[in-house]
């Protein structure tokens, strides 16, 4: 699980996913929000990286 920052409450739900659309439409360009989210996915993804995980083989 990733940490919400400062500043990015806007981007998440309160159970923590994703918005992909913003507040109000009316203050912000989709195509732009949706690039911003990309963008801080990216960072949690930096910040977070998926860890191995191994797996028996069976024989």
């Amino acid at each position: 699980m990733s940490v919400i920052r400062p500043g990015d409450e806007d981007m998440h739900f309160e159970d923590g996913s994703h918005r992909w659309y913003p507040f109000d439409p009316d203050d912000h360009d989709q195509q732009a929000w949706e690039e911003r989210v990309r963008e801080h996915q990216r960072q949690h993804r930096e910040e977070n990286p998926p860890r191995k995980r191994w797996r028996r083989r069976s024989i």
